[in-house]
């Protein structure tokens, strides 16, 4: 009979999994909490909160122009949620006023090298912002609440870990693509 052996340090695998795992798990207190009496679906909040943190609260990630427009490829990079029905749902943002789309070539500060002519970028509008501020405010929590305990500096190398696995996987996509590395 064979004996398993456990080892202290997780293995990869573990690791991987724990993040689809926390995703999961995050979904029950963001629905029942965070969006709490929100009329929007968490796709369309979750587009606000990328949008708003742009705009607003200088986030590198998405990449924003001056004037806070994203490109949507950058947007759709960021979101957490399935974004096959991402055009729909800004449309209906935007017909609600809460965001603004342009044509690229239009919005100041956008970067159009190696952009279609038709590219769109978008950015949240004032009454967006509104909209999502209570939602800003109840994720806030959640979040300090959840972390409180772990130290700060534990907290830059779970981002940075996190960080490491996106970059990984951007160049994995380059290079199945057929496309060179940054």
């Amino acid at each position: 009979m064979r004996k398993t052996i456990r080892s202290s340090a997780p293995h990869p695998v573990r690791n991987l999994g724990s993040i689809f795992s926390a995703r999961h798990d995050l979904l029950t207190p963001i629905r029942n909490s965070v969006l709490k009496g929100f009329d929007l679906p968490l796709e369309q909040a979750e587009i606000l909160v990328e949008l708003n943190g742009a705009r607003h609260l200088g986030w590198t990630e998405p990449e924003s122009s001056g004037d806070g427009f994203v490109r949507i490829r950058a947007l759709l990079d960021s979101l957490v949620h399935h974004a096959a029905m991402l055009s729909r749902r800004i449309a209906a943002l935007e017909q609600a006023g809460f965001l603004e789309t342009r044509k690229a070539y239009q919005a100041q500060g956008v970067n159009i090298a190696g952009l279609h002519r038709n590219a769109q970028v978008v950015r949240i509008t004032p009454a967006g912002r509104r909209k999502i501020a209570p939602v800003w405010r109840r994720y806030m929590q959640l979040a300090e609440r959840l972390l409180a305990k772990v130290p700060a500096a534990k907290l830059e190398v779970h981002h940075e870990v996190n960080q490491f696995i996106r970059d990984q996987l951007k160049l994995e996509r380059l290079k199945s693509a057929g496309g060179a590395e940054p």
